[in-house]
């Protein structure tokens, strides 16, 4: 019988391996968990890796040390430290920065890495391609399918001619997803009004901001943004405008439709590519970035109502209502 064991430490300090797995001994593998912030998408990302290792390490014990950085580069830094120093066997790292903090502390060790919750690994400089890492790391996107997106908010606000967008300007992914939606915008009539902050603190004005001037909000898959997902719906909520995200974990906080990714299918995908690296001993190098997932669409009939919104039957057919 496997065992899994999961160790959640209070205790700030850890880090990683070798490129190539090292030999099991007593069947038993050690894989350490960075997680940057605790919030339901990250949280399903690990959750699902977690279930994906557990049923395909056949008799293989297999330990789990979990760590969260709390939005704190120091902190990440002191984890991947530290299990380096414990010598995992491989890091699974979730978020941008909690990647960026583990392939920098692993150019020695070169200890395995895999990710989720990653929009732009190359542009990360983790990897040189999604087809050919050629790295000790690889793992599975969460670049949000932004045409989709844009076509649904334009499918139920037809009239729209601005979206307002919020970003964390720390945080590399949020500016690529900026602009790749700024230019698809474009060739749909439709204006990006975007918003750069620094700190929780500037998330209230600058939501206010937008949602003074823009048609609706776009969430996209940004761990500050998506952080203060209630504080930007209180502020569009003044100006009855509704909000829109990439992923549906907030859709009880008041938004009003998410095309979103699946954080816990992602985490299974990445849980499977450990298994590739630690089991099969697949070289990680060449183990390819997965870029594409699924998306589902939910709605709230009720934030719908309270904003004077009529759903499209054509959008109420294929959603899953949320209320």
């Amino acid at each position: 019988m496997k065992k899994l064991v999961v160790l959640c430490l209070v205790l700030l300090m850890v880090a990683g391996c070798s490129t190539a797995p090292k030999e099991v001994e007593d069947d038993k593998i050690t894989i350490g968990i960075i997680n940057w912030v605790t919030h339901p998408a990250l949280d399903s990302a690990v959750e699902g890796m977690m279930e994906q290792v557990e049923a395909e390490f056949g008799d293989v014990e297999v330990e789990f040390i979990l760590k969260n950085a709390n939005e704190d580069e120091s902190t990440a830094q002191l984890i991947v430290k530290d299990f380096v120093e414990q010598e995992v066997d491989l890091i699974y790292a979730v978020a941008t920065p909690s990647l960026t903090a583990a392939f920098g502390g692993t150019r020695d060790s070169l200890t395995p890495i895999i990710f989720a919750a990653v929009t732009d690994a190359v542009a990360a400089g983790v990897v040189e391609s999604n087809e050919m890492p050629n790295t000790n790391v690889s793992g599975v996107s969460d670049a949000a399918p932004i045409q989709s997106q844009l076509d649904l908010i334009k499918e139920i606000l037809p009239e729209l001619t601005k979206i307002g967008m919020l970003y964390n300007l720390s945080e590399i992914n949020g500016k690529i997803q900026v602009d790749q939606a700024t230019e698809l915008a474009l060739a749909m009539g439709i204006e990006v009004v975007a918003k750069g902050i620094s700190q929780d603190s500037e998330i209230a004005l600058a939501a206010q901001q937008l949602a003074d001037t823009t048609d609706a909000l776009y969430l996209i898959t940004d761990n500050k943004i998506i952080s203060s997902v209630a504080t930007i719906i209180d502020k569009a909520n003044d100006f009855g405008i509704p909000v829109f995200a990439a992923e549906s974990g907030q859709m009880e906080a008041g938004l009003l439709a998410s095309d979103s990714l699946s954080y816990f299918d992602m985490g299974k995908e990445a849980g499977s590519m450990i298994t590739k690296v630690l089991i099969d001993e697949v070289d990680i190098k060449t183990l390819p970035v997965i870029t594409e997932g699924a998306t589902q669409l939910f709605v709230s009939e009720i934030v719908a109502e309270s904003l004077g919104i009529t759903l499209p039957d054509s959008v109420l057919q294929r959603a899953v209502i949320v209320d």
